[in-house]
């Protein structure tokens, strides 16, 4: 995972772990979203930016699917985490604040969909390009708790402009855990 990133240092790329809290990425991620480094990892979760209120430390993006069915695949996806990794406690334990937290989460997660996040376009508010409409993809390692979070564009589009330029500025510390 590590060489891999190394290797693609200049796309935004990020790795996660089965309970969706950030484990490391590439500048072009950190500039895109926000600088992680300076955040506990409690803080670099998405499922809890995405139902608790006050945890994001930056505007989500915003998916053109919408964001109750963002936040329903996201929540689908947790379920089939936690039957992969039952007994791991930090899964557990965030499925259970989000449950007690977060009605909408509650919700979702009564219904009992399981189903795994891909593929999405995705909007984000950059505060120094603007917006900047991405494809997402989102990649599962096998026989692992990680998965890889890619954000592209197509080449020669105002969104590549947008990040070429945001390439040439990224710069970031190593996450603090």
């Amino acid at each position: 995972m590590q060489r891999l990133l190394a290797a693609l240092t200049g796309q935004a790329l990020a790795v996660f772990a089965a309970d969706w809290t950030l484990i490391t990425c590439t500048p072009l991620w950190g500039s895109l979203f926000g600088e992680p480094a300076h955040d506990p990892a409690d803080r670099r979760n998405l499922v809890r930016d995405t139902f608790l209120p006050g945890s994001a430390s930056a505007p989500l993006p915003r998916s053109e699917r919408g964001r109750e069915a963002m936040e329903a695949a996201l929540v689908a996806d947790l379920r089939t985490a936690q039957g992969t990794f039952p007994d791991d406690p930090r899964l557990r334990g965030l499925i259970q604040e989000c449950t007690t937290r977060s009605p909408r989460f509650a919700r979702l997660w009564s219904q009992g969909a399981a189903g795994a996040l891909g593929h999405d376009r995705k909007t984000v508010t950059q505060p120094v390009v603007g917006d900047i409409t991405l494809d997402c993809d989102i990649l599962t390692v096998p026989g692992s708790d990680l998965r890889i979070v890619a954000y592209t564009v197509a080449a020669g589009t105002p969104a590549a402009e947008q990040l070429d330029f945001l390439r040439v500025t990224a710069t970031r510390a190593p996450l603090n855990d």
